[in-house]
């Protein structure tokens, strides 16, 4: 946490972080119980109301049920150390810029033809190839064929997909009723990274007439 430098948008710097604490795997909720190998509580620090302050916190999760929690205190005159030195309503807000990675497939001229597609990966340079996907079919059956591809090092992700369908005058339609000539399959990932999933996809088309286009995450 940088906590001598508030954080402004409009004239940002770089912040230099000092760690304030940090914590083992402990019970739900169980943040009293402090470990000879934690510091999860930290000093008094001063902030100053109305200001932003920039933080980074890192979890790692061994597979189970995890779960993450930040809390606040405010000192007062009579404080005696932590935890619950003043027992009191608080506001905090916290934001992020870290965001789930998005990208999209758009099919125009839809039939029931196939295609696959290659995926490569951004630090082995190894490409993926999927099975046989359909020119016109539905959100499950897409992700169930590409989900596989994400559940590798480094992200073991799930993947979640949504699709809209559009009409030969381009308006959205609320389902696919067979007017539909363009649909747009909108990939989300279910965990955040540090950097894409994929360098690049090629669309390999078998017997589809549909043209295939990919919208990468950083051009989402």
């Amino acid at each position: 946490m940088d906590f001598t430098t508030p954080y402004d948008a409009t004239t940002p710097v770089t912040h230099s972080l000092e760690r304030i604490g940090y914590t083992h795997n402990i019970d739900w909720r169980h943040w009293h119980n402090i470990r000879s190998d934690s510091s999860p509580i930290s000093d008094w620090i001063p902030l100053e109301e109305g200001k932003y302050y920039a933080m980074e916190t890192l979890m790692r999760s061994w597979g189970g049920d995890s779960h993450y929690t930040l809390s606040v205190e405010i000192e007062t005159t009579d404080s005696t150390g932590h935890p619950n030195a003043r027992r009191a309503q608080q506001y905090l807000e916290i934001t992020n810029d870290d965001v789930p990675e998005i990208w999209t497939l758009t099919v125009e001229g839809i039939d029931d033809g196939m295609y696959k597609l290659n995926f490569v990966h951004p630090t082995t340079s190894e490409t993926w190839q999927s099975d046989e996907l359909y020119a016109n079919m539905s959100a499950n059956d897409f992700k169930w064929v590409i989900d596989e591809y994400f559940w590798q090092d480094p992200w073991w992700t799930g993947i979640d997909v949504t699709v809209e369908y559009y009409d030969d005058t381009d308006t959205l339609l609320d389902s696919a009723d067979g007017t539909e000539v363009k649909s747009i399959y909108t990939v989300q990932a279910l965990r955040r990274f540090e950097s894409y999933t994929f360098s690049s996809v090629t669309v390999l088309i078998d017997s589809t007439a549909a043209t295939i286009t990919v919208q990468k995450p950083e051009e989402v």
